[in-house]
């Protein structure tokens, strides 16, 4: 029996995500020009890898900024901005995505405007990691993306940009303890480290930590640090071709079997499957390993 369910528009959905290499200076686009799909508007996100492009913004004083690698900018379609390629020893290579946005409204378009146009972000930033498998799956796949799909990928990247964009989310406010012990995670990930470890760092118990993770993050210490090492094999499985192996290796666990079981318990696929359906970022990962079962 063949059904299809009866869903209202979806608001947002992903439209192109490329990499360009531009050598002529004849390159420009155009925010008041720039095609989009029937009545809708458009969020564009543009990232430079190498070479500096041009962004002017405004009608009546516009504001010009050089796009470096490293930079990028954030706008809306249709809207006062352009950008364009003024030549140089280098040509100007982007990577960047569209969203297609069913309704236009003030408040989105306010709430774009309120984080400005242009940024620096690190290359290896959560945002920039993102737009890169999102361009890096539509190449592989020709472009064909089935809606849902195309939906999910531009609620994830919306949600990653209001992320960094939230100064409570980039740094939250945890209790010393509980911030020396992530920051003590964060450093060994590849290594082996017990409870008693980051204990021991964090200048209590095992069980003061434990409580104090619990109060604050929901979690215990060992489920957050093999929640973290599931994370960066995921980026490392979509975003590399690192043989599995190593990508266990790297990630801190004792071996590749080992590896692939809290893999699979997480996120319900093998690696292998996980890197060859590019799933990327768009599945959470979510610590279920008990103390007794970490590495």
């Amino acid at each position: 029996m063949n059904w299809t369910p009866d869903l209202p528009t979806l608001a947002y959905s992903l439209w192109e995500a490329h990499r360009k290499v531009v050598t002529s200076t004849q390159y420009e686009y155009s925010g008041h020009r720039r095609q989009r799909p029937g009545p809708h508007g458009l969020l564009i996100a543009q990232y430079t890898v190498s070479g500096t492009g041009k962004l002017e913004v405004g009608i009546r004083q516009p504001e010009v900024h050089d796009l470096p690698p490293g930079v990028g900018f954030i706008a809306v379609t249709p809207g006062p901005h352009r950008h364009w390629f003024p030549g140089g020893e280098r040509p100007w290579e982007f990577i960047y995505l569209t969203i297609l946005i069913s309704e236009l409204t003030p408040p989105f378009v306010s709430m774009i405007r309120k984080m400005g146009f242009v940024h620096r972000f690190a290359r290896d930033s959560p945002l920039i990691h993102l737009l890169e498998h999102n361009v890096r799956l539509m190449q592989e796949r020709g472009g064909m993306v089935d809606k849902y799909m195309r939906s999910a990928m531009a609620y994830q990247f919306l949600m990653e940009l209001m992320r960094h964009f939230d100064p409570q989310a980039r740094s939250p406010d945890f209790h010393p303890i509980v911030a020396k012990a992530l920051r003590f995670i964060d450093e060994r990930l590849a290594s082996r480290i017990s409870l008693g470890d980051i204990a021991q760092h964090a200048g209590v118990s095992p069980e003061t930590i434990t409580r104090a993770f619990r109060q604050e993050l929901k979690t215990t210490p060992v489920r957050f640090l093999v929640s973290k090492r599931i994370e960066k094999a995921a980026n490392r499985l979509t975003g590399t071709d690192m043989p599995i192996k190593a990508i266990a290796c790297e990630s801190g666990f004792a071996t590749e079997r080992y590896f692939c079981q809290c893999f699979h318990l997480h996120t319900g696929y093998t690696p292998g499957e996980y890197r060859a359906n590019g799933f990327g970022e768009l599945f959470a990962v979510e610590p279920y390993l008990t103390a007794s079962e970490a590495p």
